[in-house]
């Protein structure tokens, strides 16, 4: 079983922390936390899968005996079983009216960087050409140097697996500009002057082969995305994760993407999540239903609310 463990430490988005030591002692309070989970779990069989370092949560790979054991910590708060979310995509740039912005305004997404947590970026193609600026990746052991982590040039490549076409196309939606134009082609993305920070969240099924990612894999990426922000090296408007998993009736602020969530908002990052294409109308998937989620449906080119989005009074 996949869980995210919320630990036993007092936390508060680092922006609203009083100084750089306010923050320096939350970051170790969490990371003393964890390691006295992992040496509580010695002799037990488990796996650590996201290791976190401005949030109380750690990700875990466990059997039923390790799970009862964490159930007897005094530093867990309690275990979240994680469930897996496929990707979802829906697009047109009129319907958000990116043309209207630009013909108004000028306004092109300049200066800016959109991070893309998907099936990765192909940094080559035409319609992206010296757009990806910062690559990444965090999987379980899907990325391209065939581990669960990677970092800088290349790292962000499409995963190899049947619709790792995804996050390529939703790079393009985002903030693509047509190099080589010929007709027929489109000529822009949504944010056309922006640059793209890609990250590749996505591992496969080892029988279907079927593409899924899960709370460790973009949680982590959240956060890299976070830290990577920090520096002021890349001027991050959104953290874009079209992807969604579960079913939630109403706001979901206690699963454990919220955290990293408000640090980044804290900061002036918007993460933006897809409701879902279930077709649910009363409800949407996580990570979208966190309140500090921008959570987007889709419409058909008629702008009525498409019969596979899920909708819910709170998206």
């Amino acid at each position: 079983m996949y869980v995210m463990i919320e630990l036993n430490v007092p936390f508060s988005p680092e922006n609203a922390l009083k100084d750089q030591k306010a923050v320096y002692d939350q970051r170790k309070a969490i990371h003393d936390a964890r390691d006295r989970v992992v040496r509580y779990l010695d002799g037990y069989e488990f796996h650590v899968t996201a290791d976190l370092e401005t949030i109380p949560y750690v990700g875990l790979s466990v059997t039923k005996d390790t799970l009862d054991a964490l159930g007897r910590s005094q530093d867990v708060v309690r275990v979240v079983e994680e469930v897996r979310h496929y990707p979802t995509l829906n697009n047109t740039i009129p319907m958000v009216q990116a043309d209207l912005a630009l013909s108004l305004g000028g306004v092109n997404g300049a200066g800016f960087a959109v991070a893309i947590l998907d099936t990765g970026v192909a940094s080559g193609h035409e319609f992206l050409t010296g757009k990806v600026v910062a690559e990444a990746c965090f999987t379980d052991f899907n990325c391209p140097n065939g581990l669960n982590f990677q970092t800088g040039a290349g790292a962000g490549a499409p995963c190899a697996q049947t619709g790792c076409d995804h996050g390529t196309h939703v790079a393009g939606i985002a903030a693509g500009f047509n190099t080589s134009f010929q007709a027929g082609e489109p000529v822009r993305g949504t944010a056309s002057g922006a640059n793209i920070i890609a990250v590749q969240v996505f591992s496969a099924d080892e029988i279907s082969g079927d593409i899924y990612t899960m709370p460790h894999n973009y949680i982590k990426a959240l956060e890299f995305v976070y830290l990577l922000n920090l520096t002021r090296e890349f001027n991050v408007a959104s953290a874009n994760m079209s992807l969604s998993g579960g079913r939630f009736l109403s706001p979901c602020d206690l699963e454990p993407a919220k955290p990293i969530v408000d640090n980044l908002r804290a900061t002036g990052v918007a993460t933006v999540g897809s409701s879902g294409n279930d077709g649910f109308k009363n409800s949407m998937g996580s990570p979208a239903c966190i309140s500090t989620v921008v959570s987007v449906g889709s419409v058909d080119t008629a702008d009525n609310v498409a019969s596979s989005s899920n909708s819910a009074l709170f998206l």
